[in-house]
């Protein structure tokens, strides 16, 4: 849980109040599997925001090899006369598996580089894209705000 500054104003929450927002930083607490994770940035120090959509391609190859490896041995069990469709229908099942494998992990992933150090990085379950803009857009927002009342003083 953040404590804010005297002077310090939440602007915005994400991901279960995970990520949290200020005027003056922005803060992520994670924890999961026994480990613990906060990362606090002043928004003066971000240098660069990215969003990433990744997936992990190996199962999709694999998918694809599964795949055309199934139809090659359907095209040589119809060429005999007796056909045992135990292997046809165990390449199907694991091509199956290699898609499923491949679809669940898919992820957006928010990325916030400082100047220097790690990033601040979190994975957006469940958001639609106009969520994730209205965040990127309300970080980027506050940060150009920071950078003028510093400028000002």
């Amino acid at each position: 849980m953040l404590t804010l500054f005297s002077n310090e104003q939440e602007v915005l929450t994400s991901n279960e109040r995970k990520i949290v927002l200020t005027d003056k930083r922005i803060h992520m607490t994670d924890e999961e599997w026994g480990r613990s994770n906060n990362i606090t940035i002043f928004l003066e120090n971000i240098s660069s925001i990215q969003i990433v959509y990744k997936a992990n391609i190996i199962w999709f190859v694999l998918g694809i090899c599964t795949a055309i490896g199934t139809v090659f041995v359907a095209m040589e069990q119809n060429n005999r006369e007796f056909t045992d469709r135990t292997a046809i229908n165990g390449l199907f099942a694991v091509t199956i598996l290699f898609f499923l494998l491949w679809w669940f992990s898919r992820k957006h992933i928010i990325s916030i580089y400082p100047d220097g150090g790690r990033p601040l990085e979190f994975q957006v379950k469940g958001m639609p894209k106009e969520a994730i803009q209205h965040f990127m857009d309300t970080l980027q927002l506050t940060k150009a705000q920071r950078m003028h009342d510093l400028a000002k003083s």
